[in-house]
């Protein structure tokens, strides 16, 4: 049961595996570091599901699926934030940008 339902859900993954990657590009058009990480964990989630499904309950895989999962939602900021916390010390927070207000006046001449 388990070899049935991840070669079912990897026939799916490879049918639609063009999609996928143009979808992850995202509007940068560049299939960056984070994408890569999701695309691979996309081909890895349904046999340790499975696995863990079907067989001994492994938490360590749901684990490692669920840290690759927050990796994705957060972002670098995980890594930021559990470094922080880690140290003891304030997390870093994006410099503020000042924006100038630029104001032209046009004179027209013509009569």
């Amino acid at each position: 049961m388990w070899t049935t339902c991840t070669l079912v859900a990897w026939a799916v993954l490879f049918k639609y595996r063009e999609r996928i990657i143009k979808g992850m590009e995202g509007v940068n058009f560049l299939f960056d570091g984070g994408e890569v990480v999701t695309y691979i964990a996309l081909w890895m989630f349904p046999p340790i599901l499975f696995y863990v499904a079907f067989f001994k309950d492994y938490l360590i895989a749901l684990y490692i699926v669920s840290a690759i999962m927050i990796y994705q939602i957060t972002g670098r900021y995980i890594f930021d934030w559990a470094l922080a916390i880690r140290t003891g010390s304030k997390m870093n927070e994006p410099e503020k940008t000042k924006v100038e207000t630029v104001t032209t006046t046009t004179i027209d001449n013509t009569k």
